[in-house]
């Protein structure tokens, strides 16, 4: 399972950055330049400089990709943690719900809060 699975799964997304979109367009002008250097064998050398900084950004790119991913992960896993915590306070002070009633309580706070459109109203 790669990172954007992952962040999608926790509900949240991680936008193409400029530089990830930088590597893309030298990768495109890389492999351009590499397969025109077979005919003009000129052309190899500025090939392979483009197919160096297409790795070059790529490593740079998935160190930053990685960072955002962790940091909003990271928010995340201290969220719930704050929530269990809060909700075990609340728990201790409501003792006549059984199990199945704090489960619940806790999937709806969970849950992102959502407006009743004009048709719900």
């Amino acid at each position: 399972m790669g990172l954007r699975n992952i962040a999608t799964a926790e509900g949240f997304n991680i936008a193409a950055s400029t530089l990830g979109k930088t590597k893309m367009v030298l990768q495109v002008c890389a492999a351009a330049v590499l397969i025109a250097g077979v005919r003009h064998p000129s052309l190899k050398p500025l090939g392979l400089m483009l197919l160096w900084l297409v790795v070059i950004s790529a490593l740079v790119s998935a160190g930053q990709y990685f960072l955002k991913f962790w940091s909003q992960l990271d928010d995340r896993i201290k969220l719930r943690r704050k929530l269990s915590l809060t909700e075990t306070r609340k728990n201790s002070q409501m003792p006549c719900l059984s199990d199945a009633d704090r489960k619940t309580i806790l999937i709806w706070r969970a849950r992102p809060s959502r407006k009743l459109s004009a048709k719900g109203a």
